[in-house]
């Protein structure tokens, strides 16, 4: 994800840089580019000082996301 987030801030960089003519100076920190994606995580932490554990393809908001089981291979292979 890192990669995607410093080759957007390249594309604003020139694209600034067509429409003004002048450079831009990018300073990305890896941990700022991941902090976007866990951004619940961090402010639980920060609140109640609690460990999130691991949740696997379980979570509390984004649901359905789990794995079930239909009895079928739906992947496309046999």
């Amino acid at each position: 994800m890192n990669g995607i987030m410093v080759a957007y801030a390249c594309l604003a960089a020139l694209n600034h840089r067509l429409n003004t003519g002048e450079g831009q100076f990018i300073d990305f920190s890896q941990c700022e580019g991941v902090s976007s994606l866990i951004g619940e995580v961090l402010l639980g932490y920060a609140m109640t000082g609690r460990v999130q554990e691991r949740m696997g393809n379980r979570h509390p908001f984004y649901c359905p996301i789990m794995s079930i089981n239909a009895g079928v291979w739906i992947g496309g292979w046999p």
